[in-house]
């Protein structure tokens, strides 16, 4: 096994969540048949910094919920079960220690 097939279990879970939350917008956004240019101009950001947050270019974090959900179309409420469920797994990736394989997925 080479190590770059190795992953602390910890990062597994944070890029899982990370990439579960930029399906989870991504997928939000068509459904409600958004271009990317029309829910960047609801939240009131640029096309491209909304495109970097689905391609995972750019962190979530630097967008604040309340512009994602405008963008969207939803509310926060609507946003919650997401939320919650990512954060979860950060917060178990806090006790994680063994190592996992990487499956071939890219979570990044």
């Amino acid at each position: 096994m080479s190590a770059e097939n190795v992953y602390d279990d910890a990062a597994c879970l944070r890029r899982f969540a990370a990439s579960l939350f930029r399906s989870g917008i991504r997928n939000l956004r068509q459904r409600g048949g958004l271009s990317i240019e029309q829910a960047a101009g609801r939240a009131g950001i640029e096309a491209g910094q909304w495109r970097e947050i689905e391609a995972g270019e750019q962190p979530v974090t630097r967008v604040p919920l309340p512009l994602l959900a405008r963008g969207l179309g939803v509310s926060q409420a609507d946003l919650a079960p997401l939320v919650v469920f990512c954060r979860g797994l950060y917060a178990q990736s806090k006790g994680a220690g063994r190592s996992c394989r990487n499956s071939g997925r890219s979570y990044s």
